[in-house]
């Protein structure tokens, strides 16, 4: 059965899981991947990313009793652009209004 289409590999009843993703979005493909280990006994302790676009994954994975951990979010990425003075302030003003319909979303 190894290999075949299995969407996790090995043995994972009652093993502490804690899935690892590069960019944190709404939180779907993280969810995803907890109910499937989930299915599988596993007990999924935590979730991390790289970077955190702050569209609702952390909320989401809360919602499911997941901590989701990041190195960076999208803000203060765009924060040090900002301020490095590799973007302008239209380009930064323009991103955080993306990322704030977001969290106003979420409210």
């Amino acid at each position: 059965s190894h290999g075949m289409e299995s969407k996790v590999e090995g043995v994972l009843e009652g093993r502490k899981v804690l899935i690892v993703d590069d960019v944190a979005t709404t939180g779907q493909s993280l969810l995803t991947s907890a109910k499937a280990l989930k299915a599988l006994n596993a007990n999924v302790v935590a979730a991390a990313a790289i970077v955190d676009r702050e569209q609702g994954a952390r909320d989401v994975l809360a919602s499911e009793g997941i901590k989701l951990y990041t190195l960076i979010t999208v803000t203060e990425i765009f924060n040090v652009l900002l301020k490095e003075g590799l973007i302008d302030n239209a380009t930064y003003r323009e991103v955080m209004e993306y990322t704030l319909r977001f969290k106003v979303r979420r409210l």
